[in-house]
């Protein structure tokens, strides 16, 4: 039987399952001769003849505790073998159309598939490589990195699709050939990689690439994309409206174009009736609403915002509140503003009847003042319809920033304000004017609007830098100053001693790459452009080389100092730290802070547990013993995407202050 089964094994053009069998098959016959064998070792027998690439399937199975049977052994055989023949057949397509080769004698990029372009020109004529056009093609790593590889040749009849080695080098990426492995890099910060396949190396790239990209985001050219980024994700079509007002410029947008973030975060219904139209003057009529965010707190400790839509300009205001309280505070704040500055009065405010509205003191003010108020039948969200919708626009936007931008929920804030502020200055479904031109008298320019959450090298303060430092830091973009023609950043890397990462600060001189978003993960959806600019790197300065005297040195002068700037390790967004902590310090700071009712539950909570453990006894105090003290310590426990998911408070003694000798090993 051993002889028949080396045999059996040495058939490569036979199934390992049909080996099996044929083993199988020879024990039963001598099991007819009388000469039973045991299923353990007929297992073993198929086991020892499996070929050398089994290596790893045979060692797990003889390093089994269970034992194994020949009725268990042959489907897994079965399962294994089809699973190789599935990865050798994704492997054997080695001139696939999507896969693309690294040629370090190839002077262009060359590409057979024209699917893969995201931008393409018809060239005039070729009659060497049969050239039928030029563009650009995005390739997107397995690490999530995009690189825009441009002037890429469209030859149809080339059998693979080539990366030039040395465009790659010119554009400053850095290419290293391993055994069987080549990694891309620039600046130091790691891009992607490839293997060794039929003498040349394949970069790994992943599925969701070109193609998907491609048709997701439509036939929209990259400034399309950029100004549909600056204006918190509209839709296309108020787009073309801006476009024709002459307020951004014209470019081709194809009809029911979506980017990646606006399809995720907005799936609509269908409409209600449209209203009648109404001719009202301005204040005329407002209507109000409120909304919280799932509980999410912004930085601030923010919960909810409110909103003012005025409907005969509809322009609208955002509030963020703490609670609902603050609604007539931030209404009579609103109101001085809005009658100054339109030299009218408030007639009427259509609101829903929660109660942040439905009270006295605010039914009191709105008598007193002359204003009408209108609330909707309960559970009637129609008759609200204007608030309600301006609601969900603006949340809709919300979800499409932070997916694009990367940044954590509790950020909305800075988000929300940002959206109502592009809002505002694009027209209305039917109006021929901006918000903002009706309500102000003029138009407003487009031209400085910023791709919010995108990286921005803003100038270090004339009074802050120093002669021999960093003229910028790092920054994330947050939205637009209220009160001054600035912009409001997040600082994300900092050289200089006076400006602290995780701070606020607003400034108008900045430099923005708004194809790159710092906190944005690798693993998340591909609204991310392709140009890679590495958060933790400025650009290197340039440097003037002069010609001086050179002398020679005693071989005594001190050692030369390495003029090689080192580079700070990446450790990837596994390692992302929210910058922001607002975590109280002492007792009194958390009782006066805006989650006072959390950590006074908190506290509560705590102290239920001492007594109930039994944690202590009072007892008297030895004479000169000076008893030790103690301490609270507060912290959020955090969900993965950022939120808070608890409040905890823990009471502690100050070990620290015991000193060896004096009552050190008391408690």
């Amino acid at each position: 039987m051993a002889d028949q089964g080396h045999s059996v094994a040495d058939s490569y053009e036979m199934l390992l399952v049909e080996q099996a069998h044929e083993i199988q098959t020879m024990a039963k016959e001598l099991e007819l001769l009388k000469c039973v064998l045991p299923d353990k070792f007929v297992a073993w027998c198929i086991i020892a003849k499996l070929p050398l690439s089994w290596r790893s399937f045979r060692t797990a199975l003889k390093h089994k505790r269970q034992e194994y049977s020949v009725e268990g052994l042959i489907p897994s055989l079965d399962v294994k073998e089809k699973a190789q023949e599935k990865d050798a057949a994704s492997k054997g397509d080695v001139n696939q159309s999507t896969n693309w080769w690294v040629d370090t004698g190839a002077s262009v990029h060359v590409c057979a598939d024209i699917s893969l372009f995201s931008s393409y020109q018809v060239a005039r004529g070729s009659t060497v490589l049969h050239v039928h056009g030029v563009g650009t093609v995005d390739l997107k790593f397995t690490s999530g990195k995009i690189v825009q590889l441009k002037n890429v040749q469209h030859v149809p009849s080339i059998d693979r699709n080539l990366v030039s080695g040395s465009r790659l080098t010119r554009d400053r990426f850095k290419l290293v050939f391993e055994s069987n492995k080549v990694v891309v890099s620039k600046h130091g910060y790691f891009i992607g990689k490839g293997y060794e396949c039929g003498g040349l190396f394949r970069f790994s790239l992943s599925d969701f690439c070109n193609k998907s990209m491609n048709h997701i985001c439509g036939s929209v050219d990259d400034e399309a994309n950029i100004w549909h980024s600056r204006l918190c994700h509209i839709n296309f079509g108020l787009m073309s409206r801006l476009s024709s007002m002459c307020l951004i410029p014209k470019f081709s947008i194809v009809k029911g174009s979506k980017c990646h973030s606006y399809v995720q975060s907005k799936q609509p219904r269908k409409p209600h009736k449209a209203a009648e139209e109404r001719n009202l003057a301005p204040l005329e009529l407002l209507h109000s609403d409120f909304c919280e965010m799932n509980r999410v707190l912004t930085k601030g400790g923010k919960r909810y915002f409110m909103t003012l839509i005025d409907d005969a300009t509809r322009f609208c205001y955002v509030y963020l509140l703490k609670t609902k309280d603050e609604a007539l505070d931030y209404f009579k704040i609103y109101k001085a503003e809005v009658e100054n500055q339109l030299d009218r009065k408030i007639k009427r405010l259509r609101s829903d009847s929660g109660g942040e509205f439905f009270s006295n003191e605010f039914d009191l003010f709105c008598e007193e003042h002359g204003i009408i108020h209108e609330r909707t039948p309960p559970y009637s969200l129609e008759s609200n319809g204007i608030a309600e919708r301006k609601n969900r626009t603006l949340t809709d936007l919300v979800n499409a920033m932070l997916d694009t931008a990367g940044l954590p929920k509790a950020w909305w804030g800075e988000a929300l304000l940002t959206s109502n502020h592009v809002l505002n200055r694009v027209p209305n479904r039917n109006k021929d004017k901006t918000p903002y031109e009706i309500w102000i008298g003029r138009k407003s320019s487009l031209s400085y609007l910023r791709t919010w959450g995108c990286l921005a090298k803003v100038n270090v303060p004339i009074t802050k830098k120093r002669k021999l430092g960093p003229k910028t830091v790092d920054c994330v973009f947050l939205g637009y100053a209220y009160q001054s023609i600035a912009y409001k950043f997040l600082i994300v890397k900092s050289e200089v001693p006076d400006m602290h990462v995780g701070t606020i600060m607003e400034s108008r001189d900045a430099t923005f790459f708004e194809s790159f978003f710092p906190m944005k993960n690798t693993h998340s959806s591909s609204s991310q452009s392709s140009e890679i600019i590495p958060s933790s790197i400025t650009p290197p300065e340039q440097t003037e080389h002069t010609h001086e005297h050179v002398t020679e040195e005693d071989d005594s002068a001190a050692p030369r100092r390495s003029k090689r700037q080192r580079t700070a390790k990446s450790f990837g967004d596994d390692f992302t730290v929210y910058l922001v902590d607002d975590t109280p310090k002492l007792i009194s700071e958390a009782y006066a802070s805006p989650d006072a009712d959390y950590w006074k539950e908190a506290v509560r909570s705590e102290m239920d547990s001492i007594i109930a453990n039994g944690t202590w006894e009072e007892t008297e105090r030895p004479y000169g013993c000076k008893p030790v003290g103690c301490k609270w310590v507060f912290k959020k426990k955090l969900r993965p995407d950022g939120t808070i998911e608890k409040y905890k408070a823990r009471l502690v003694a100050k070990g620290y202050t015991q000193k060896e000798g004096e009552y050190f090993f008391d408690t």
